[in-house]
């Protein structure tokens, strides 16, 4: 009667315990539906990154040919979109969010640390409010502290949600950059592993 009322989970972990060759075909039935998954996404995933990089590629193209044509009416907006779409479209938008294993945090002048929630090239979203992180929405300066390396950080805040702050970065220094891409990479490949 006092089994019953442990947990499933709990239940089920001791069921196994005592018949480990149920327990065993069960987990590696399990570890090779997993194994499945991680290879369909990943291979969904690598076909994403072909697309994008193909479409990349095409509006760059698109972009010179009405750069090249005689000027319409339609040329600016049409230039403008294209050239708006590439930008978004850059690495340098795209976003990790920093793992337990490969924490980030901010360190801010009066030595307040608050976690980062994502971080790309050009952006850092991190926990908290505005009127937390800087008496001046127009710029904000901090320390990215990672487990490699620190790395100062400027820009301004570009908007406030309920997830906290996104501030748009400022071009860093190369050393900077250097680092703040070898981080988002490490983050990106322990994404991959797990």
């Amino acid at each position: 009667m006092q089994s019953s009322r442990r947990p499933t989970s709990a239940r089920s972990l001791g069921f196994f315990e005592a018949n480990g060759d149920i327990g065993f075909a069960f987990y590696k039935n399990l570890l090779g539906l997993v194994s499945d998954k991680v290879r369909r996404d990943r291979s969904r995933i690598e076909d994403m990154r072909t697309n994008i990089v193909r479409t990349q590629k095409a509006m760059k193209k698109l972009r010179d040919v009405v750069l090249d044509a005689a000027e319409t009416e339609i040329s600016k907006p049409v230039f403008e979109t294209l050239d708006t779409l590439i930008d978004k479209n850059r690495r340098a938008n795209y976003r990790v969010s920093p793992t337990a294993s490969y924490p980030a945090h901010v360190r801010l002048d009066d030595g307040r640390v608050i976690p980062v929630l994502e971080v790309s090239e050009g952006h850092v979203k991190v926990a908290g409010r505005t009127q937390d992180l800087t008496a001046d929405p127009t710029f904000w300066a901090g320390v990215l502290v990672v487990p490699t390396s620190e790395i100062l950080l400027s820009g301004s805040v570009l908007r406030e949600g309920e997830g906290g702050v996104v501030v748009k970065l400022d071009k860093p220094i190369e050393e900077y950059k250097a680092k703040l891409d070898d981080y988002t990479t490490r983050v990106q490949l322990l994404d991959f592993v797990v």
